[in-house]
């Protein structure tokens, strides 16, 4: 597989309006804001009927957890460090197409995205139960769109769908998915925002056999004592849908992905 070759466009056309309206979608109804990146980004909640709590940037990072900021499962920060880092705690989605003999790196709802063309639509369930971000990119000829929401058996739920538009020309796509920085039990917020470093020196991540479940711990709990401090609680994480997935465990094998090169697990 060559390298991935990014698609550079001068684009003339003054910024499309910023408008709302009402939409159904999957049979449920939402308030859509088109063009939404026009707008400077802006802080939500995404209500649910457990101890979920979650606050997301319009511009697509969040933070989540159960009960209170020292059970966060994605790492409490305060409102202007979510928007101001669109790429911090949250999803990660990058994708590679290939049309013709090139391949064009896409990272939808991140700044190298603007060297497409792309339309990106935000809507919000009307009880307020979930968010669904959308980038349409009109170059490749594909729409990318992901729902968020919670769900009591299962915790934080992640829907994603990729689809060609209309007459678009077909294309290959290598797509890398999945929730970035999250954290095991046992990091309480005052920890992570003091001790980030050292919390991570504590981390295990681990994956299990032939499947995609990935399983997030503390190798001790986190003390500057010499004493035996077990740590017995875990985070969990999985996918389906996917085939024959490589699940990865640290974004250290990202950059290897966006440059087109084989990625072990």
């Amino acid at each position: 597989m060559t390298k991935p070759e990014s698609l550079f466009l001068v684009n003339a056309a003054s910024e499309p309006a910023v408008r709302s309206e009402f939409v159904t979608v999957d049979g449920e109804p939402y308030i859509c804001i088109r063009h939404v990146d026009q707008l400077d980004p802006f802080l939500m909640s995404v209500v649910s009927d457990s101890d979920h709590w979650l606050f997301v940037g319009s511009n697509s990072p969040f933070t989540a957890g159960r009960i209170d900021p020292d059970n966060a499962l994605f790492p409490y920060q305060t409102v202007d460090k979510i928007l101001c880092h669109p790429d911090t705690s949250g999803a990660l989605s990058i994708l590679l197409v290939r049309k013709g003999s090139r391949w064009a790196l896409w990272e939808p709802w991140q700044a190298s995205g603007r060297i497409y063309r792309i339309d990106r639509h935000l809507y919000k369930h009307i009880y307020g139960a979930s968010l669904i971000f959308e980038e349409i990119n009109h170059d490749l000829g594909l729409r990318f769109r992901w729902n968020l929401s919670t769900c009591e058996p299962y915790g934080f739920v992640r829907e994603c769908l990729l689809e060609r538009l209309g007459d678009a020309a077909p294309v290959e796509v290598r797509y890398l998915d999945g929730w970035h920085q999250l954290l095991p039990p046992g990091v309480d917020q005052e920890t992570f925002a003091r001790l980030s470093y050292l919390t991570e020196a504590y981390m295990r991540h681990e994956c299990v056999d032939e499947g995609s479940l990935g399983i997030f711990t503390l190798n001790a709990a986190i003390t500057d004592r010499a004493e035996a401090c077990e740590s017995l609680r875990a985070a969990c994480a999985w996918s389906i849908g996917h085939a024959h997935p490589i699940v990865l465990l640290s974004k250290r094998q990202v950059p290897a992905f966006c440059r087109g090169e084989f990625v072990p697990a």
